[in-house]
């Protein structure tokens, strides 16, 4: 992950922001903040009976399925494109 959550600021207020969590984890070095991960879009795993009745894919508890930054490649752009295009070149040679 690029930036970690936690050093993530939301809007709260007109021209009022608060953080994520503590004032403090603003000014700590990522590597001491508890490990964080994001959903990509890659794999999602439920039962049809429990999406349904939840009409939500992110039901508790929640395992996952952690894979590699350059697996996780969000494909937005034509470079982002590019780029997963060279990475799996790179892996078949």
């Amino acid at each position: 992950m690029e930036h970690h959550p936690l050093k993530t600021l939301l809007q709260i207020n007109n021209g009022e922001y608060a953080p994520m969590r503590h004032l403090s984890d603003l000014e700590q070095p990522r590597q001491q903040l508890p490990q964080a991960f994001r959903p990509n879009g890659a794999i999602y795993i439920n039962d049809t009976a429990s999406l349904i009745a939840n009409n939500c894919f992110f039901i508790a508890p929640t395992k996952l399925y952690i894979m590699s930054h350059q697996d996780s490649i969000d494909i937005d752009t034509e470079l982002d494109l590019q780029q997963a295009e060279n990475i799996l070149n790179h892996k078949e040679s």
